[in-house]
């Protein structure tokens, strides 16, 4: 994701983990499914602590995050990970404004011809 909050170069941006849900559920057999994220390897085994709400979590670049899928109907569950890569924006400065004297072969037309390298 692009760091696009009110700090665009702090790396960390609010992210919707649920955009990884359905590569999540790719592999999965036909069944109803519980998917949730955690921030610890240990959260997510025991299935306590999830990130809520998932639609909204602050992250950093490189945060990895847990991700617990679970069978509604048996109770068996999987593990994955996956790390949060955040994006700064260009940094940009704004240039120096440019003034010259129309003062070219058609002088007062109010055109110039400005050499930008």
């Amino acid at each position: 994701v692009c760091d696009y909050d009110t700090a665009t170069q702090d790396a960390s941006t609010t992210v919707d983990l649920t955009q990884q849900t359905p590569v999540v559920l790719a592999q999965q057999p036909a069944g109803t499914y519980l998917v949730t994220y955690y921030n610890s390897l240990p959260a997510a085994q025991a299935g306590t602590a999830p990130l809520i709400p998932s639609t909204s979590h602050t992250a950093h670049d490189g945060d990895p995050i847990w991700v617990r899928v679970e069978n509604t109907v048996t109770g068996c569950f999987n593990i994955g990970t996956f790390h949060i890569q955040v994006n700064a924006p260009l940094l940009l400065t704004t240039p120096t404004p440019l003034s010259l004297c129309d003062d070219d072969a058609l002088p007062n037309d109010q055109f110039h011809v400005f050499d930008l390298t």
